[in-house]
């Protein structure tokens, strides 16, 4: 019984934090939402708003919206961003690193959309991604004048 239990919590708890390489939605979905763990930014469009976007402001992404949370660099000097992508049902939360050639997934997490009412959700500092931004910033996030410049770098 012990061992059944901790399998299914096994299941649930890991069905929210996508493992490397799987995709959280099929390939049918919008672009945001094919974001993958440890795979590079392929969709053009993403990769330019998270070249371009300042934190705190939004953009619309393929039918949904991309928001950029904070910008920081890592222990290997690397621009590194946290950020939200919203849709209909689903939301995402991301960090994503630039590795010279490109923007990488570094962590990425999965929940229902928000529907209305009231709904506890992880904010920015909670969740499996707020954990992974702990683990790799170094120092303080950039401040709006650093970040435009570190991301001048990037367009």
């Amino acid at each position: 019984m012990a061992m059944a239990a901790a399998l299914a919590i096994g299941v649930v708890a890991g069905s929210q934090l996508v493992p490397g390489g799987l995709s959280p939605q099929p390939s049918g979905a919008p672009a945001a939402f094919r974001l993958a763990a440890g795979a590079p930014v392929a969709d053009g469009a993403t990769a330019r708003l998270l070249s371009t976007v300042a934190s705190g402001a939004g953009a619309d992404l393929d039918g949904a919206r991309l928001e950029p949370l904070l910008s920081f660099r890592d222990e290997e000097g690397r621009l590194c961003r946290q950020l939200r992508v919203s849709g209909r049902d689903t939301t995402l939360d991301a960090l994503a690193c630039h590795d010279g050639r490109g923007w990488r997934i570094e962590a990425l997490a999965t929940r229902p959309a928000a529907t209305g009412g009231y709904v506890t959700a992880a904010g920015p500092d909670e969740g499996p991604v707020a954990e992974a931004v702990g683990e790799r910033i170094a120092g303080e996030p950039l401040d709006a004048a650093a970040e435009a410049a570190a991301l001048a770098g990037r367009r």
